[in-house]
């Protein structure tokens, strides 16, 4: 008896199992007959994006902190200053640090052995050397974040680096 029953249920189940497929298939978005002009489009892998930002890659959620010149040989470099007590910058190159006084501007020369991708974007983000402080985003320090010099009339919050 116990048999009989299980076969019962399997074959209602199968039963409601085919009806559903035969609704499924029927009424199916992906079926032949409903596909029309009015589909979204798939663009084409080799089409050039239509603004700037379209074709950007996410930014990771760590950054990465290794010298990675890539198949164009890219290169950031820092002008020397030329003098100590004038100078509105500095680079350390042993340190790999950048030194600068706030609200000035600071040359940076990038240099490339070949064309990149017409479209290329590159991308400044200040991070912590160290990998545990990798992830926490780099603020002004309170000196001046707390200073009125700088601050007045900026649309963004007092801490921003950048």
């Amino acid at each position: 008896m116990y048999y009989v029953k299980k076969k019962s249920q399997y074959n209602l189940l199968s039963s409601s199992m085919e009806s559903l497929g035969s609704r499924a298939t029927s009424a199916s978005p992906y079926s032949s007959e409903n596909t029309s002009s009015s589909a979204v489009p798939t663009p084409s892998p080799y089409s050039q994006p239509n603004s700037t930002f379209e074709g950007l890659s996410p930014t990771p959620a760590i950054p990465s902190n290794t010298d990675y010149p890539g198949p164009h040989a890219f290169q950031v470099s820092f002008q020397q200053s030329s003098t100590a007590k004038s100078a509105t910058w500095t680079y350390s190159p042993l340190l790999k640090k950048l030194y600068c006084q706030i609200a000035k501007t600071c040359p940076i020369q990038i240099k490339l052995s070949s064309s990149p991708p017409h479209g290329s974007i590159i991308r400044a983000m200040p991070i912590y050397k160290k990998a545990e402080h990798v992830t926490e985003v780099v603020k002004r320090c309170p000196n001046h974040e707390l200073g009125r010099d700088f601050n007045d009339g900026q649309v963004a919050p007092a801490s921003h680096l950048i």
